[in-house]
């Protein structure tokens, strides 16, 4: 099972027309939990928490049919209960979000989008929430 939680910071501008243009970045925390059982004995348990930033990701596409385009991403911290120290192993592909619609909500100044996709034949819940005052 996995669980991932982050904030960020978005820089986005709206043009007139409705097109949408800007950048986004990302810390989040991945917890990771993992046991193996086979003919109904357990036998490894694994446990990581890793801490990833993701920066200079790009929004991109209009109010209705927004885009999120990830950069780079970079382990910030990773433990592991089998391998110790583990910030050194190759982080997971930045995030790509290629077409959240409309929000599913606009209250105020915050529009919220919540999608769901498939990754690894596993249906994955993300909400993503940005805060958007005018200038």
């Amino acid at each position: 099972m996995s669980t991932a939680k982050g904030s960020g910071t978005v820089a986005m501008v709206v043009a007139t027309d409705g097109t949408v243009s800007g950048t986004w970045d990302l810390t989040w925390t991945q917890i990771f939990d993992e046991q193996v059982t086979v003919g109904g004995i357990s036998s490894k348990k694994d446990h990581r928490v890793a801490t990833y930033q993701d920066s200079d990701g790009v929004l991109s596409g209009d109010v209705c049919g927004l885009a999120l385009t990830g950069g780079s991403l970079r382990t910030l911290s990773c433990v592991d209960s089998l391998k110790g120290d583990c910030s050194s192993d190759p982080a997971p592909p930045s995030q790509n979000f290629p077409n959240l619609g409309r929000p599913t909500s606009v209250i105020g100044d915050t529009a919220t989008w919540t999608s769901v996709f498939t990754e690894g034949g596993t249906n994955v819940h993300s909400t993503l929430t940005l805060t958007v005052s005018r200038q």
